[in-house]
């Protein structure tokens, strides 16, 4: 029976091997990052497109116009008498139960 050496690669294709492996790794890795930057990007912009949706809707909120108002309202100070401090406090006016 003759013995001779076992089967063995050469030194360059392990080499190789190592490099490939190395290189589909790096690929996986940035693969990865790829997504998990696109899916942060994604959470970001939901964010963003829910505040402007809840500003829009703040801002395209129906104000009923009333024509009289009450004395006390006649001789508020300018600074106070802003449009929405006005609205508000007609509308407490009118919301309380005598």
């Amino acid at each position: 029976m003759y013995k001779d050496k076992g089967l063995k690669m050469p030194f360059e294709k392990i080499t190789q091997l190592r490099e490939e492996r190395r290189r589909v790794k790096e690929l996986e890795n940035r693969m990865k990052e790829e997504e998990r930057l696109r899916r942060d990007d994604l959470k970001r912009r939901k964010e963003i497109n829910k505040q402007r949706q809840e500003e829009n809707a703040k801002k395209g909120e129906i104000v009923q116009v009333v024509s009289f108002l009450p004395l006390q309202f006649d001789s508020l100070p300018v600074f106070f008498a802003s449009y929405r401090f006005i609205e508000a406090s007609i509308s407490e006016h009118f919301l309380m139960v005598p």
